[in-house]
């Protein structure tokens, strides 16, 4: 999770609109030079800071045109500088969600605290590092370090957002995550930065999609205990009743540290006085709990802004939005012990359908998890890879089952573990799901849609399994007995299942 933000200045937050060329103009009309300002490259402007430039230009360089230099700076700037677009709010908002702001530049320091004081913007950063700060300045990453080392972050912690090659180098020679923020659509950059956005706007969402919806706590414990209930259905009258009674015996039994509910809590006349009565019945518990969305729920419940509203009246829910470009809702919860990371919890939107290219033709398909989503899955986790420390073990849970599941055979009973009453009901080709697990050691994946299946498989080492479904519903198929599946997950990474429905 990030607890520090640092950004370059010129070009990222601020838009300097020829400054430094008119700043060296001026700079030669008092203080003339063989060397014409004109004649220097474009990226030498950019990229050097003004100490190199004035070299460049006076062989017997000296304080009288650093000083000169800063007179015309403070005469001139506010012709120049303009904040970029949507910068003040996004820092605002930045800081309210308890991050640390941090500017690092090239600039001398005086000069870079007339900019942002001038732009009235200086109050909102807890540090800046400036030329004065380092000897050696970027591309060299040594102002990173000396952050890093005085404020005790690790590299996981910290991320860096630039607009110019040098930002880029050096964020990456630092190891630490660097954004490209790319307000000139120049992607010749983006190949010196871990990712792109073209506005400030688009921000504070990125930074939300790393930052985990909530934490558990169990450094009491040896093992943290999930429930994962399935296909609810709820919006009968009298077959709610008898899932609210099972799901009161379960709980009262298994006593779970977490309730994951895997997806379709409602039947398919799906309102928000359902889910109203959902969160009623969930909160009594006074236990976490968590969901991810079915396709019932795709189906039917249309006014999203309302359903969100509705969701922060619970008070034992975790639960968080995350980017719209990945579906409606995909987050991921810590689980804690002795102030380290032993777990990640990932929820993942399966969607409803998707179009798939097969042989050369689009087919219509149940949905699956998009690569935008694996790669979101893939960073998340890579922030957890501290030095000298395990990485955390980490499970997924969604609703639609992957195609993984398609290729147990039922007649293979040697194959699988439970109940295999139905077809499992998968996307129609493979995906890059399990390359992703396999890289990130992932431990689990668990999903519902399947009502009366609830069987169990290794794939590449990763446990696949359904859910024992839940809820009550009239004309089932196959009577089978309702109940829930306990996973227990070990600090020590081990994790452990089993279908209860007492």
């Amino acid at each position: 999770m990030y607890k520090a933000m640092i950004f370059d200045m010129d070009g990222t937050l601020i838009e300097t609109n020829g400054l430094v060329m008119d700043l060296f103009t001026n700079l030669l009309e008092v203080h003339p030079s063989k060397v014409k300002i004109k004649s220097m490259d474009t990226h030498t402007l950019e990229n050097k800071h003004y100490e190199e430039i004035l070299r460049i230009l006076y062989p017997d360089y000296n304080q009288t045109h650093l000083d000169a230099l800063f007179q015309i700076h403070e005469r001139i700037i506010h012709k120049h500088l303009k904040l970029r677009p949507n910068l003040l709010q996004t820092l605002e908002s930045l800081r309210e969600m308890g991050l640390k702001l941090y500017c690092l530049t090239n600039k001398n320091r005086k000069i870079a605290v007339n900019q942002l004081a001038g732009l009235c913007i200086y109050h909102l950063f807890d540090g800046i590092i400036t030329l004065e700060d380092v000897e050696r300045p970027k591309p060299d990453p040594e102002g990173l370090y000396k952050l890093m080392l005085e404020k005790k972050y690790s590299k996981h912690e910290m991320l860096f957002v630039g607009s110019g090659m040098n930002d880029g180098i050096c964020g990456k020679e630092a190891t630490i995550k660097t954004v490209y923020m790319n307000h000139d659509k120049d992607d010749s950059k983006t190949i010196y930065f871990n990712d792109v956005l073209e506005s400030f706007d688009k921000l504070i969402e990125y930074v939300k999609d790393y930052m985990p919806a909530g934490r558990i706590n169990i450094t009491k414990k040896a093992y943290i205990t999930m429930l994962q209930l399935t296909d609810l259905s709820l919006g009968n009258p009298v077959n709610d009743a008898k899932t609210k009674r099972l799901l009161t015996r379960i709980i009262h039994n298994e006593k779970p540290d977490l309730i994951v509910l895997t997806g379709d809590q409602v039947a398919q006349e799906t309102s928000l006085l359902r889910y109203q009565a959902l969160i009623v019945c969930m909160e009594a518990f006074k236990t976490p709990w968590t969901f991810v969305f079915g396709d019932h729920e795709y189906q039917n419940l249309s006014d999203f802004n309302a359903f969100e509203q509705l969701l922060k009246t619970a008070k034992y829910l975790i639960f968080k939005k995350g980017s719209s470009s990945m579906g409606l809702f995909n987050f991921f919860i810590e689980i804690r012990s002795e102030r380290k990371t032993n777990g990640l919890l990932f929820f993942m939107d399966s969607h409803i359908k998707d179009v798939y290219l097969i042989e050369k033709q689009l087919k219509t398909g149940v949905g699956s998890i998009k690569e935008n989503q694996l790669k979101w899955y893939d960073k998340v986790v890579n922030q957890y890879h501290f030095d000298y420390e395990k990485i955390p073990s980490n499970l997924i849970f969604s609703h639609i089952p992957p195609y993984e599941f398609s290729e147990v055979l039922k007649e293979n009973k040697d194959s699988y573990q439970g109940l295999y009453l139905m077809t499992p009901n998968t996307p129609p080709i493979k995906s890059k799901l399990i390359e992703y697990l396999k890289k990130q050691r992932a431990l689990g994946f668990f999903v519902g849609h399947d009502c009366y299946n609830d069987f169990q498989f290794y794939n590449e080492g990763v446990l696949f399994g359904y859910g024992r479904t839940t809820g009550y519903k009239a004309n089932d198929t196959h009577e089978i007995k309702r109940g829930g599946r306990v996973i227990k997950l070990q600090k020590s990474g081990v994790l452990s299942t089993y279908i209860t429905n007492t």
